[in-house]
């Protein structure tokens, strides 16, 4: 599974590169317009908004699944060292002013 902010049934997920996940609001169709949003992962999912035309000879793109589960984040690894990091400097602080009180 892709993960996208916001994700919602219905949305439809494309990579469109290494960089870049597009997550239209709605399945693409022939000779329709559809609204979008260009994730930007290695950018902590920062996004730029659109809209898409489906002529009658443009290819349709092929659809992933999705999820906005936060555990299936790209730097996932980093958020959980930088919440450990930060527990271990706060728990250190109330050790020592504990200790330093008494």
């Amino acid at each position: 599974m892709i993960y996208a902010p916001n994700y919602e049934t219905g949305n439809c997920i494309v990579i469109q590169n290494s960089d870049v996940i597009r997550v239209y609001e709605t399945t693409p169709t022939q000779n329709s317009d559809v609204r979008y949003k260009d994730y930007y992962p290695n950018l902590n999912y920062m996004y730029n908004e659109g809209v898409a035309h489906f002529g009658t000879y443009t290819t349709i793109p092929t659809c992933r699944t999705g999820t906005d589960n936060i555990m299936n984040r790209v730097d996932i690894n980093n958020l959980v060292l930088m919440i450990l990091i930060l527990i271990i400097v706060t728990l250190t602080f109330i050790y020592n002013f504990i200790k330093e009180s008494f």
